[in-house]
């Protein structure tokens, strides 16, 4: 069996099937995008699950969790918010699908993949009004009077349209350079643990219950 490939290897496969500059950006929007899925999971595991996940992290930790989803939701508007921001700001150059058709060198694609990003950015326009008006920088006009403009309606059914609308030009290009589609949604990876810590919760806070019922003094090793 030979080895699997390396980072490096498979960055130079990329570069042999497609432009250059295109490769690399593609290569590296693959990694931003993937990450945002990862963690967007791991999200979900946690707080849209079911009821008793919720009613468990109540019953153990619920100022960490209130604090931990909070980063995670603003981590998320941030995320989009940089992939399809525009090419530049500030005069430095940004990593962002809107780099990608101009790096294409098929007319056809290249049309395809600017009407994709365009959907993109478009989708993904209530994550850039939190980022503005409530992330980045926090609103006066908002905090004082939320009524006239309140912040755009924006949960897990916008974030979700808003990662597919982005996997929609990552893949016309894969699929067009390199005979791939990349099932970004149905990413698994070896670094989730949302599903761990939930069984360890409910483990410990259960142990806890036996043992105060049995008005057992005890004190967590790792404590």
């Amino acid at each position: 069996m030979s080895p699997p490939e390396t980072r490096e290897q498979r960055l130079e496969a990329k570069r042999k099937k497609m432009p250059l500059e295109l490769a690399d950006l593609h290569w590296h929007l693959e990694d931003e995008l993937t990450w945002m899925l990862v963690t967007w999971k791991e999200y979900r595991e946690l707080f849209a699950a079911n009821d008793r996940r919720i009613d468990l992290m109540n019953a153990t930790a619920p100022n960490f969790f209130v604090h931990y989803e909070d980063m995670v939701w603003r981590d998320t508007m941030l995320n989009l918010c940089r992939v399809t921001d525009s090419p530049r700001s500030a005069g430095k150059r940004n990593l962002t699908i809107r780099r990608l058709a101009d790096a294409i060198d098929h007319a056809g694609l290249q049309t395809r993949v600017y009407r994709e990003v365009e959907a993109a950015v478009k989708t993904t326009e209530f994550a850039r009004d939190w980022r503005n008006r409530r992330i980045a920088h926090r609103s006066l006009d908002l905090v004082l009077n939320p009524q006239p403009k309140p912040l755009a309606n924006a949960g897990r059914v916008q974030v979700e349209d808003a990662l597919r609308a982005i996997e929609i030009p990552m893949n016309s290009i894969g699929t067009h350079y390199e005979g791939v589609y990349h099932d970004f949604s149905g990413v698994v990876t070896a670094f989730s643990g949302s599903k761990a810590l939930v069984y360890f919760l409910s483990s410990g806070l259960e142990a806890d219950e036996v043992r105060k019922g049995a008005d057992t003094s005890w004190r967590p090793p790792h404590w």
